[in-house]
Order: structure tokens, then C-alpha cells, then sequence
């Protein structure tokens, strides 16, 4: 076993060496499971609910009392927000 005072020798270098061999085997072996089952990257969260509420009349008046909403901040001669 390597101790922080004393240096490697040759049989505790070769076990690391082999140990690290391992390691990256298995790293790659991960890597290819992962893209073979098309998981590269998660997708994002709204992807996920992206056309959820299609022709949801609740949200469909959400939507258009929001729109209300950010109309009543604009200011009339710009168009622009409301200071506040």
C-alpha cells in the first residue's frame, strides 16, 4: 500500500497501472451503453410539457388574462412597461 512518506515501488505501480486500465474500460463501456440506449442528454423540462394544455379552455383563459395583464403595464405613449 502507497503511503504518503514513501515512494511507489514497482509492484505498487504495476497494480495502479492495472487498476487504471480497469477504470477506463469501464468508463468506456458506460459511454457506449449510454448513447446505444439514446440517453445522450436529458431533455429539457419543457419539452416535457410542451402541448400539454392543447385545447384546454381553463388554460386558454390563463393565457388570455395574462396577455390582459401585460397590456394594462404598458405605457400608453411608448408601449413600454410602467415605471414603478
Amino acid at each position: 500500500m502507497l503511503t504518503k512518506t514513501s515512494a511507489p515501488n514497482s509492484r505498487e505501480l504495476a497494480e495502479l497501472r492495472v487498476r487504471v486500465e480497469q477504470l477506463s474500460a469501464e468508463i468506456d463501456r458506460l459511454k457506449k451503453e449510454v448513447r446505444a440506449n439514446g440517453s445522450n442528454r436529458p431533455k429539457p423540462w419543457w419539452h416535457l410539457l410542451a402541448g400539454k394544455f392543447d385545447d384546454d379552455p381553463v388554460f386558454a383563459e390563463i393565457v388570455a388574462e395574462g396577455r390582459k395583464w401585460r397590456e394594462s403595464q404598458r405605457s400608453p405613449k411608448r408601449g413600454n412597461r410602467a415605471r414603478t
